[in-house]
């Protein structure tokens, strides 16, 4: 009877070691998968995700889509999206989207979606925006679109800072001429790719003056970070 519990015991503090284990970081998840060949299996993290590493598991089930394996990758989003990972709320967005691994459902592709973005990740935000702006993979809408696009050009990001000046160029929302130089200059400012030449285009259909007083509202403007 002293040796099963004292097995018990054992078998007790390897799994609350296991468990204590610090999560791992996207900095960490990074280096581990540069180690190992592109192509192949990474079975250090293939560890952490059987541990319960939210991340790990948001890793391994984007190694198991890339590779077609749909109901595993669907089994790893679930998990990693269950214990609030953002980017596997939104993985889990992209296989209700294109019906990977489990019947397509525009409700649960927005649900999951909306979840991640909702985190403050801008990169996710600006992508949500963008899908709700052309409709792809879920339904259209310009309000949805404007609400995740201005959430993540607060935010400094580009591509969203992108989009919104377009909308705002192309009068899909009130605003003015001047608002979309605003944006449309941060963007390029940031690196954006087309940015600088939708500005330059469209300075050609304002006065100097509009010019000058847009120029310096990009001054003037700071990011407001989420988290």
């Amino acid at each position: 009877m002293t040796r099963f519990f004292a097995l018990a015991l054992g078998t007790a503090v390897i799994s609350a070691a296991s468990c204590s284990q610090p999560p791992l970081t996207p900095e960490e998840a990074d280096e581990i998968q540069r180690s190992f060949p592109a192509s192949g299996r990474i079975p250090k993290l293939e560890k952490y995700a059987d541990r319960g590493d939210a991340e790990a598991q948001f890793r391994v089930g984007e190694f198991k889509q890339r590779g077609g394996e749909y109901a595993e990758a669907l089994q790893l989003y679930q998990k990693a999206a269950a214990q609030g990972h953002d980017r596997g709320q939104f993985a889990l967005g992209w296989m209700y989207a294109n019906g990977w691994g489990v019947p397509k459902s525009d409700a649960e592709a927005v649900k999951w979606f909306s979840q991640g973005a909702d985190q403050g990740d801008p990169v996710l935000q600006a992508v949500l925006g963008d899908r709700y702006l052309s409709g792809q993979y879920i339904p259209q809408s310009d309000k949805e679109a404007a609400r995740w696009l201005f959430r993540a050009a607060f935010q400094g990001n580009g591509r969203g800072q992108y989009v919104l000046g377009v909308m705002y160029r192309d009068g899909r929302f009130v605003g003015s001429l001047i608002d979309a130089h605003m944006w449309l200059n941060l963007a390029a400012a940031s690196g954006e790719p087309g940015a600088a030449d939708a500005r330059d285009s469209l300075a050609e259909q304002m006065s100097p003056d509009d010019v000058k007083d847009a120029q310096q509202q990009a001054l003037d403007w700071k990011p407001v970070p989420e988290r």
